[in-house]
């Protein structure tokens, strides 16, 4: 027999960069960042009873414990590499914590999708050394009752330390068969090292299985599937998947998964037994050409000693190894009719596959991990900034700094000195309060049924600006609506000559062109502010009747005189509904003052947000602003109270300048109004002036303008409504000169007195307020302010952990990307000459092979400059 293993040629055929590639990767892996980065890693996947644990054993070349009834219940990390010397460390990566505390039942229903390894729960990696031996005859009593101390995770892991611990010195099988669990998601990593051993690093996971021998057993089937989905999903995983050439491989429950997973362009597959075929199978030679169950990576073979071989001792490898190639090399079917499959088979044509399909995942996946870990880098830093360590000394001194800070910064933001939006926000709050009450200048509707007692149709008063025209409606006329208490009629919907329907138009609305007559006349214009639904609140204020009917209810004896009380009643009543503007107006500024302060106090005490400090802070700032905001909302309602008492104005100049306008934009639009009943009634007694009813609604309405513009005042009879023509516009114009008063007198309170108000009295309210001025106890006070809640001080533990995680990940990465630096022009020299020694029979079998694995590797250490 040999006595050094055939796969030593595969180490030296990867090279030293791919040692220091798994060597880094696993070091990156022990910090315990899989929920950052996933990093690059082999599964070793498969049925049970499909050869897994031989294949473990020959690739990692270290004799594994064989005890089936251990192997099946727990993932098993392996990591091997050369040395000088033969060295292992078993150590327990604890990724769960066991919750059963009063043994309740685990059946199939426990295991969920929120629960998928019962009672198992996750938790932060917790790394346990178990032992670390340097004689090989050690290493599966050591694996074995390391797995017996995962599976007793409420005990003490050392008791079952070989050797030492108190438990590993009694009976295995008792301990074994008694553990308080039956399966672990928790994690036995072994890393060995020594002369001849590949540069490797894998997940040997439990063997998949349909059914438990014990029927309480059942969920076993249901968790360790998902265990192996778990890792299967890791997008960085490349999967070992192991098929026993003696079962059929349409059975495979695995290979299902990895399919569920649509994992299988990350899979390598690996057919055992191969001694169980001795002629000819249709299957597997499919299988072996890349024609069925197709993965990306294709087959391998090997064979593994079986259970009656009797090879042991320091050769046991390379000496299965040399049988291993005896047989492919003798058999009559590798021989023969497969001897075209031969560059695939045995153990070392599988540890050079993976170590350079593993060193090429791992060059590829550096940039993005690079940059995962300096994302989560910066979001940690930016957590760690908001719960700062808290001051420990001179504490008083502190917090009256920070306030005192906060004080000014409050200041400069009511004053319009600091680069806060606030003014830049009320303002617009303010223009839009300002808009809203002109908007709501109360409507007078116009039109009166008897100017069209005669008339053939109705008209539609779009606008009351002069410069614009009215719509006809050139149908008869119907039934009037019945009007409303105040005397406005309900609005008609008129038919017009495109034959839609359209209500009857007050002066103030927007005319809309002939040309596109369904388009909406009544668009909101502040339907995107906080008073949008107050735009309607001036339509239908009146209309000329029931301006008649308040002129006759205070006649004063003195014919086409009205009373003052009718101008007194009418102008109380257009105010009347300011109340609903200014509530909206003063809730929105005063919100708007408490958002501001409450971020200036989140900018001084934000970082002690933590503690009683920050939280008493911001509760007296909110009494504070509740004690302003009340004394204002009284001022401000009393300004209400005036305008809404009695009309009255010493702004003579104003008003009349505002009734000479609103007189003349209402004249005009009677006089449309009373035109156009007086051109249709021309047309209905005149044929000749009627207009041709084939033409375009268009053009028929332009020549009905025409028409009603043509009408001279001398045609038209004396207007019956000219003196509440007058009353409406003198209405309009108080309104505007109130208005206009009204909204300077609301601002300008709001800017004297209420902003006023907070500058002159934050300064040292809230330190008052906590009590903090006192020299005698004030220091002791702000220590009990300054505690925080254990919540708190648990999260910045854990930040601070996981950034010293992400900053020796970090140094570990920029290590690597050192040493591969070193390596580069030896690492090219080599990939020359084994370029030209390459056989070119890496597709063979449905997969890339072992050379092309090794060409794409060295081809991307090449375009990373490597």
């Amino acid at each position: 027999m040999a006595t050094t293993p055939p796969s030593s040629q595969g180490l030296e055929f990867v090279g030293q960069k791919v040692k220091i590639l798994v060597d880094a990767i696993n070091d990156l892996r022990n910090f315990g960042l899989e929920q950052v980065v996933d990093l690059p890693e082999l599964v070793l996947v498969g049925d049970q009873s499909a050869g897994k644990s031989s294949l473990m054993s020959a690739l990692t070349e270290v004799q594994l414990p064989r005890d089936q009834g251990i192997c099946t219940k727990c993932p098993a990390n392996l990591k091997t590499s050369p040395a000088e010397t033969w060295s292992c460390k078993v150590s327990l990566q604890r990724y769960y914590r066991y919750e059963n505390p009063r043994g309740g039942i685990i059946d199939q229903k426990s295991v969920t999708k929120k629960n998928p390894f019962p009672p198992w729960k996750e938790q932060t990696l917790d790394i346990r050394e178990f032992k670390t031996i340097d004689d090989k005859s050690e290493l599966e009593q050591v694996i074995k009752w390391a797995q017996i101390a995962l599976l007793n995770p409420n005990d003490d892991f050392t008791d079952f330390i070989p050797g030492t611990g108190a438990r590993s010195g009694g009976s295995f099988e008792r301990e074994r068969d008694s553990t308080i669990a039956k399966f672990s998601p928790n994690v036995i990593a072994i890393e060995i090292s020594g002369p001849g051993l590949p540069a490797l690093s894998f997940y040997d996971l439990p063997g998949i299985f349909r059914l438990a021998s014990d029927r309480k057993e059942q969920y076993l089937a249901m968790v360790i599937e998902n265990l192996a989905i778990k890792y299967i999903q890791r997008p960085n995983a490349l999967i070992i998947w192991t098929l026993a050439m003696k079962t059929d491989p349409n059975n495979s429950h695995t290979g299902k998964v990895i399919q569920d997973c649509e994992a299988t362009d990350r899979c390598l597959g690996v057919l055992t037994n191969p001694d169980h075929v001795s002629a000819r199978h249709v299957e597997y030679e499919r299988v072996l050409q890349g024609k069925s169950h197709i993965i990306k990576h294709g087959y391998f073979v090997t064979k593994q000693p079986g259970d009656d071989a009797v090879l042991e001792g320091p050769h046991y490898h390379s000496d299965a190894r040399e049988d291993e190639m005896k047989f492919f090399t003798t058999d009559k079917l590798w021989t023969g009719e497969w001897a075209q499959f031969r560059s695939r088979c045995g153990t070392t044509a599988i540890q050079k596959f993976l170590s350079t399909e593993l060193a090429r995942q791992i060059m590829a996946s550096i940039p993005s991990i690079t940059e995962k870990i300096a994302t989560r880098s910066r979001e940690v830093d930016r957590q760690l900034s908001e719960c700062p360590d808290l001051p420990d000394s001179d504490i008083r001194n502190i917090i009256m700094r920070r306030l005192s800070d906060f004080s000014n910064d409050v200041k400069n933001v009511m004053y319009g000195e600091a680069s806060s939006d606030f003014q830049s926000e009320w303002s617009t709050l303010a223009d839009q309060f300002r808009d809203m009450i002109i908007h709501i200048k109360p409507m007078v509707t116009l039109s009166h049924e008897s100017d069209t007692a005669s008339s053939s149709g109705i008209i539609e008063i779009l606008s009351d600006d002069e410069d614009n025209f009215v719509r006809p409606s050139l149908v008869s006329n119907r039934k009037r609506g019945a009007q409303s208490a105040e005397g406005s009629p309900s609005p008609i919907r008129q038919k017009m000559m495109d034959g839609t329907t359209r209500p009857m138009k007050y002066e103030d609305e927007a005319m809309q062109p002939p040309s596109t007559p369904s388009r909406s006349q009544n668009r909101n214009p502040f339907s995107k502010t906080v008073f949008g639904r107050f735009a309607g609140l001036g339509q239908k204020f009146i209309d000329l009747a029931g301006i008649r009917t308040y002129i006759t209810k205070h006649q004063s004896g003195l014919p086409g005189i009205p009373s003052p009380q009718t101008y007194n009643e009418l102008q109380l009543k257009s105010v009347k509904s300011w109340n609903h503007i200014l509530e909206v107006f003063m809730t929105e500024t005063f919100s708007l003052v408490e958002k501001h302060l409450l971020e200036i106090l989140h900018v001084n005490l934000g970082m002690y947000e933590q503690t009683a400090l920050y939280k008493a802070s911001k509760q007296h700032l909110r009494s504070f602003l509740s004690e302003i905001e009340e004394k204002e909302r009284k001022s401000l309602r009393e300004l209400y109270e005036l305008e809404t008492f009695k009309s009255y104005t010493i702004n003579k100049a104003a008003v009349d300048d505002f009734r000479a306008k609103e007189l003349q934009i209402l004249t005009n639009q009677r006089k449309i109004i009373r035109a156009q009943a007086y051109v249709r009634n021309q047309m209905r007694n005149d044929r000749k002036a009627r207009i041709p009813t084939d033409l375009p609604a268009e053009e028929r309405n332009r020549k009905m303008k025409e028409k009603i513009a043509a009408v001279k005042d001398e045609q038209l009879p004396t207007d019956p409504f000219i003196d509440e023509i007058a009353v409406a516009a003198y209405i309009r114009g108080y309104y505007m000169t109130a208005g206009m008063r009204f909204i300077d007198s609301v601002c300008l309170s709001m800017k004297g007195r209420l902003f006023r108000s907070i500058r002159q009295s934050v300064s040292f309210y809230l330190e008052m307020q906590l009590g903090i001025t006192s020299v005698g106890d004030g220091e002791d006070i702000c220590r009990g302010l300054m505690e925080e809640d254990d919540t708190i001080a648990k999260h910045r533990r854990n930040l601070r952990q996981e950034k010293d995680k992400l900053t020796g990940f970090s140094r570990r990465l920029a290590a690597l990307l050192k040493q591969i630096e070193e390596t580069d022009s030896n690492d090219h020299a080599d990939g020359r000459r084994s370029s030209r020694g390459s056989s070119g029979t890496d597709n063979e079998m449905g997969g890339d092979g072992p050379n092309g694995a090794v060409h794409r590797f060295r081809q991307n250490s090449s375009e990373l400059g490597i």
